[in-house]
């Protein structure tokens, strides 16, 4: 649906809208990786060789919160050390994990 970066003094802020959940990680994942390209040419992504793949991670007592959070952690760590740029997904959400089938390129 929407989202837009939050103004907050905090080190960042993301404020995001979906009418389901999945909407709703997408979107702060979207947002997320906006911030991070905010100094760069997202338009270069587009000439460079994309992968694709499952990400995932488990969340446990059906806790969405946390597992957003896990989620936006796994995003990080692949984009700053597997040097895995996302640029799409679908997400998917079941009672043991949050996954989604993404698309990256190489972000060295």
């Amino acid at each position: 649906m929407s989202w837009w970066i939050l103004p907050t003094t905090a080190d960042i802020g993301i404020r995001a809208f979906s009418s389901t959940a999945v909407g709703a990680i997408t979107e702060c994942v979207l947002g997320l990786q906006s911030i991070q390209l905010e100094d760069k040419n997202p338009e270069s992504l587009n000439n460079l060789t994309r992968f694709n793949g499952v990400w995932a991670v488990m969340i446990y007592n059906n806790d969405l919160e946390r597992g957003l959070v896990k989620f936006l952690e796994e995003i990080l760590y692949r984009g700053s050390v597997e040097d895995q740029w996302l640029v799409d997904l679908a997400v998917k959400i079941d009672e043991k994990s949050i996954s989604a089938h993404v698309s990256w390129v190489k972000s060295d």
